[in-house]
């Protein structure tokens, strides 16, 4: 694991398993990997943290080049502390069931607040990794939509078991 990977987590709770039914997605969550001891910076509902992979995360090797790889830690620090996107949860649903309107992409694009898959992808595109190229508005992406782009694309991808 190197910086800018991604560490996808599996439902192992009921929150989690609805949040993945309502994604349509095997994952609920995904933290950004800023070391290659796997420390990593995450959204979490009280704002943007530090954290760790955890044992039975996926982890994804996102196509980065070394020194765009060198620029995740400083880019992810600058994200601690964002407040949780409690909003953009309910726009991604909206928009994962064909709902989608003016308000919807105004506050999906926003990156004042992130949920977990907007940070690692705003991440991404601050180092320039655009890993989305289907046309879809910036931060529009959930832990699934990471996954499904990873496995579509040939990414490496391996579970965590070191704890």
């Amino acid at each position: 694991m190197r910086p800018g990977d991604a560490a996808l987590y599996r439902p192992h709770n009921t929150l989690g398993a609805i949040v993945a039914w309502l994604t349509r997605a095997r994952y609920c969550h995904v933290r950004l990997i800023i070391d290659e001891a796997g420390h990593t910076v995450e959204a979490d509902l009280k704002g943007a943290i530090r954290g760790a992979v955890q044992p039975g995360d996926v982890i994804v090797t996102a196509p980065l080049t070394d020194a765009q790889r060198a620029l995740i830690p400083t880019l992810a620090a600058g994200v601690v502390g964002t407040p949780y996107g409690f909003l953009d949860i309910l726009a991604l649903l909206l928009a994962a069931f064909g709902l989608r309107f003016q308000w919807l992409a105004h506050r999906v694009g926003r990156s004042d607040r992130l949920i977990c898959s907007q940070l690692v992808d705003v991440v991404w595109q601050a180092a320039g990794l655009h890993a989305f190229t289907d046309g879809r508005l910036p931060q529009d992406v959930t832990p699934g939509d990471i996954a499904d782009t990873a496995l579509a694309s040939g990414w490496t991808a391996t579970t965590h078991t070191a704890q």
